[in-house]
């Protein structure tokens, strides 16, 4: 799974896409010009998570920040 390259190739509303595992988190980050508060992020980074695994997903989703810049 590339959720960086799903992102760029089907959600490019979405810019500088980086995702990494941070103490045991999968993190993203993105920037965008329509989602201050990075709920639409977050919901289509529950999606692209959703399509790729193949068993029930124990855990949660948290925005964790949102800034304008």
């Amino acid at each position: 799974m590339d959720i960086e390259k799903e992102f760029r190739d089907h959600r490019p509303h979405h810019k500088n896409v980086r995702c990494s595992f941070e103490d045991g988190r999968l993190v993203l980050q993105a920037d965008n010009d329509f989602d201050p508060d990075g709920l639409a992020l977050m919901d289509e980074f529950s999606d692209c998570i959703s399509a790729y695994i193949t068993t029930l997903f124990d855990g949660d989703l948290r925005l964790v920040s949102s800034e304008a810049i």
